[in-house]
């Protein structure tokens, strides 16, 4: 398994040079503070998937800085979220292992796989799994919910969203590289062998062969047909939506990443 890329996520101001791409610039944004309460951490498509299970290692309970490396293409002026840091000490990883949920077998994986998370809304994220339950809670009260959280994500590119009043738990919401796909998390682990950060690979600059067992869900095309409400309402040529295809496929957006992050309370 071949990790060595992700350095990319740890350093600010890195200049790379690519064939197809041109000149790449990355540079690191804080998206806030991660509010752990339980230390079984969440990273899913919080519009599509809420309920997807913590990853089997937890962590200490605490608040942690989540970071976005953004890649800016001098070439375009595009930018884009190539990796999402969850930091958890200052010390560097020397060494980096697949984050897994459990009962998930890295030696089962065949040459190229890896095992990850799917997005469909063009959105990630990081919460605790109190978090999670407390963003389902609101899905299921509310199926306006998820039309408010898609209007703050045209105009910001990441949330910083507060699910649980009491015990501060949160989801920070953020762009998911050139939207849809499948993307793999690794564990960082410092020359004492501790957990030093998380970190999802948006595949940005690189492209693999990812093994998903996701099934299709109803909360899928309730968040798609949401998408493509809101897309009739501002206009086709809106810079922030991509045209969809029919039967709930791929709808991805390209958020401007010159705003501040918002909070829900």
């Amino acid at each position: 398994m071949n990790t060595v890329h992700l350095w990319q996520a740890l350093t600010d101001g890195t200049q790379i040079e690519d064939a197809s791409l041109g000149t790449i610039m990355l540079h690191q944004r804080k998206l806030g503070e991660l509010v752990l309460s339980t230390g079984q951490v969440v990273a899913c498509d919080p519009l599509v998937y809420p309920d997807t299970k913590p990853f089997h290692a937890t962590l200490p309970p605490g608040r942690y800085p989540v970071i976005a490396s953004v890649a800016s293409f001098v070439r375009n002026s595009d930018r884009r979220i190539a990796y999402a840091l969850l930091q958890l000490s200052e010390q560097q990883p020397v060494r980096w292992e697949l984050a897994t949920l459990a009962g998930q077998d890295i030696s089962s994986l065949e040459e190229g796989q890896l095992f990850g998370y799917s997005v469909d809304a063009g959105t990630a994220c990081f919460m605790d799994i109190d978090a999670a339950a407390g963003l389902q809670r609101r899905f299921d009260a509310d199926r306006g919910y998820v039309e408010s959280l898609i209007q703050d994500f045209l105009s910001h590119e990441a949330l910083n969203v507060t699910l649980n009043p009491f015990t501060g738990a949160n989801a920070i919401m953020f762009a998911s590289g050139w939207g849809d796909g499948f993307y793999a998390s690794y564990w960082g682990y410092d020359a004492g062998d501790n957990t030093v950060c998380l970190v999802t690979d948006f595949a940005l600059l690189r492209h693999a062969a990812l093994k998903s067992d996701r099934p299709s869900s109803k909360r899928r095309c309730l968040v798609m047909a949401a998408w493509e409400q809101l897309r009739a309402h501002f206009g086709s040529d809106q810079r922030n939506l991509v045209a969809s295809h029919s039967n709930c496929a791929n709808i991805k957006k390209a958020h401007s990443l010159s705003s501040t992050s918002v909070v829900h309370s």
